[in-house]
């Protein structure tokens, strides 16, 4: 399962994701967007690169949950900001888009699929405040991808 909250009073993003009975050992961890077509393609890495700050790696089982400041630089892939205007404020609003648009997707690379799976993460219901605005749930490394709030196909892909 993969939660992203995005606090626009705090501009932070919360990154929490749990997995278990990956094929390999966790090598990378980062969120990619943003496709031409929403839960479909590939994209760039946006978030940090090679992993999220304390994400773990040589694991087949993960839970992680890390809160990033994204006014700071160091939350992004360099190449993401440059793409998008060159400053953290357009990556930071590509992002959101992304996410809100079912355009970006959480990839767990591992040893066995150095490529990594997708979880796409569609745009979930939203309050006031903090916007939780992706809750994608992966049932096992082999399976189907399907969201939290729908029983509908997302992405069939290996880890």
């Amino acid at each position: 399962m993969a939660t992203i909250t995005i606090d626009f009073d705090l501009v932070t993003m919360r990154v929490q994701e749990s997995f278990s009975g990956l094929s390999g050992d966790v090598t990378a961890a980062h969120i990619h967007c943003c496709t031409a077509i929403p839960e479909t393609g590939t994209a760039g890495v946006a978030t940090v690169t090679p992993t999220f700050t304390g994400f773990p790696s040589g694991v087949t089982a993960v839970t992680s949950d890390h809160t990033f400041d994204m006014t700071a630089a160091s939350s992004y892939n360099p190449a993401f900001v440059t793409a998008n205007g060159g400053n953290i404020s357009g990556a930071f609003n590509t992002l959101v888009a992304g996410l809100a648009a079912g355009t970006a997707y959480s990839n767990i690379h591992t040893d066995v699929y150095p490529g990594g799976g997708n979880t796409w993460l569609p745009a979930c219901s939203t309050d006031s405040g903090a916007r939780n605005l992706c809750n994608a749930t992966r049932r096992s490394c082999h399976n189907k991808c399907s969201s939290a709030s729908s029983s509908r196909l997302i992405q069939e892909r290996p880890c």
